[in-house]
């Protein structure tokens, strides 16, 4: 009985998961064509760097989210890491202080080297 009520409860949580990641979907894919014409505003001769920042904010944050959907949908070890490693890029970029981008580059050194070194190929279906 107990066995049966766990099978219920993650089959209902399961599909919970996929109505979540089909609206992030849709909502990344609207939210993406709503870019499109701030990006064609970056081409007009009044653009000042805050212009590209913002774009440069918005356009990661539409890949954390991709990224956050594929993990979502294929939850890996590896795509965990990729996550993390878009977020930490977006703050490094977005971010502009000595401290901030030497913590972040180390932070995606020690994240490429768990995934090469501590990752085994049986725990990669992609592989």
């Amino acid at each position: 009985m107990f066995k049966k009520a766990q099978r219920s409860i993650i089959a209902v949580l399961r599909i919970i998961e996929v109505m979540v990641a089909i609206l992030l979907t849709v909502t990344i894919g609207l939210l993406a064509i709503n870019m499109v014409p701030e990006i064609l505003g970056l081409l007009s001769a009044k653009t000042n760097i805050s212009d590209l920042k913002y774009i440069l904010e918005y356009s990661f944050s539409l890949i954390i989210g991709v990224e956050f959907v594929k993990m979502v949908c294929k939850p890996t070890a590896g795509n965990v890491v990729e996550v993390l490693m878009f977020a930490v890029t977006r703050f490094l970029i977005i971010e502009h202080s000595a401290i901030t981008s030497l913590f972040g580059v180390l932070s995606i050194a020690v994240l490429f080297a768990t995934k090469k070194y501590l990752f085994c190929e049986v725990n990669d279906p992609a592989k």
